[in-house]
């Protein structure tokens, strides 16, 4: 337990120094990332929440996607019951000054999407998707959605998904 909570004391000050040009190390981040147990990953997701804002350094952002990367790739159950919070802050990612973060965004939002579980909206992620890419076709995704029959129950997870889309939809 104590090798655990000096691990996620290690992750908070490495992430706090990806703005650091100095002292800026990723992979030591990285491995440190895939030395913690899959039970404290809700607290790595919520360390790095914060260096996704727009107004972060863009070495915050990047590496902080990525490393949510991995997170989704080591866990997406944990990550599903976490997409409320990150569906936000990567899909505002989209329209970033740098290249390089506006690709990682779109890579781990659709990572993001698949993680919902939820077969019923598997056939629109792709929708979806280009919807967060290009908000003028709100309306058609809308109607596509419309057409979707949930067999399956719909958790929190799913709505998460749907909720931008819907929201937009509104204005």
């Amino acid at each position: 337990m104590k090798n655990q909570n000096d691990l996620l004391i290690k992750f908070k000050y490495l992430t706090e120094n990806f703005g650091n040009k100095k002292f800026n190390d990723y992979l030591l981040t990285e491995e440190t990332l895939l030395s913690v147990d899959e039970w404290l990953y809700p607290e790595l997701i919520n360390i790095l929440l914060p260096l996704l804002d727009t107004t972060c350094k863009p070495k915050e952002k990047e590496y902080s996607l990525l490393l949510i990367k991995n997170i989704v790739n080591e866990s997406k159950f944990i990550c599903k019951h976490n997409l409320i919070k990150l569906i936000p802050a990567v899909s505002d990612l989209f329209w970033d000054t740098k290249e390089i973060i506006r690709i990682t965004a779109k890579e781990v939002l659709f990572l993001l999407l698949e993680c919902s579980e939820n077969n019923d909206l598997i056939p629109f992620l792709n929708v979806v998707m280009n919807t967060f890419e290009n908000p003028e076709t709100t309306p058609e995704a809308i109607d596509k959605l419309a057409s979707c029959v949930f067999v399956q129950n719909v958790e929190c997870a799913a709505i998460t998904i749907i909720e931008p889309i819907l929201i937009r939809g509104l204005k």
